[in-house]
């Protein structure tokens, strides 16, 4: 049985807080998809992932926090119809084991 460690206290109270600001993000009919995903550095994430924008959602260097929320935020908005495929957002380049960020990814629709 493998032991899994306690989520982290303040996981809970931040994805509740961050819920409503990212679902009023991706509803608007403009945004096509959208990935949320965790990294140490936004801008080679946004370079990587050739999104149209990406946004901070938390940044600390508690790493154990930023891989919870990430893993709280996913399970929120994971079956979500306009998720990018991971595939999709080239998120398989870099493995993030000490990432500061948790962000939101966007694509527009084009005119």
């Amino acid at each position: 049985m493998v032991d899994f460690p306690p989520p982290h206290p303040r996981v809970s109270h931040l994805a509740a807080e961050l819920t409503p600001c990212v679902n009023d993000l991706i509803v608007q009919p403009q945004v096509r998809r959208f990935h949320i995903g965790r990294t140490s550095d936004l801008r080679r994430r946004a370079r990587r992932s050739s999104c149209d924008g990406i946004v901070s959602l938390h940044g600390e260097d508690d790493h154990a926090l930023i891989a919870g929320l990430e893993e709280a935020l996913l399970t929120r908005f994971g079956d979500h119809p306009k998720r990018a495929a991971q595939t999709a957002t080239g998120a398989n380049q870099d493995t993030e084991v000490e990432s500061r960020f948790v962000y939101l990814a966007v694509w527009y629709r084009r005119s």
